[in-house]
């Protein structure tokens, strides 16, 4: 019985392992989108998981973060961060410069 209760857990892991990787790739994906339309360079290509943040106080659903860097000339670095709904219908929120939020994709597939 532990060696099954065992190997459950080691599934669940790497079920959210991946699950974790896949997100990361398509926020920086849609980040590198996102800069070259809009004419900005994302620093080193990097965006970091920085935890979880609730959506509305006392709910039980949370925002995956995600912060990175811009620059629009290379010099001048702007931080900014993406925070991932990954309800039913994906979508992410952009803010830079502790700016607004703003929906900027509604993810699929």
């Amino acid at each position: 019985m532990m060696v099954f209760n065992s190997l459950i857990f080691i599934g669940l892991a790497a079920l959210w392992w991946h699950q974790s990787n896949r997100r990361h790739y398509r926020v920086r994906e849609l980040l590198l989108r996102w800069c070259k339309s809009q004419g900005f360079t994302l620093i080193d290509d990097t965006v970091v998981w920085r935890g979880f943040q609730r959506q509305k106080p006392g709910e039980w659903r949370f925002f995956w973060v995600y912060q990175f860097e811009i620059s629009p000339d290379g010099l001048k670095r702007t931080a900014g961060h993406v925070l991932l709904d990954t309800s039913i219908n994906e979508r992410a929120w952009l803010s830079i410069d502790k700016g607004e939020h703003q929906v900027f994709e509604t993810l699929t597939g």
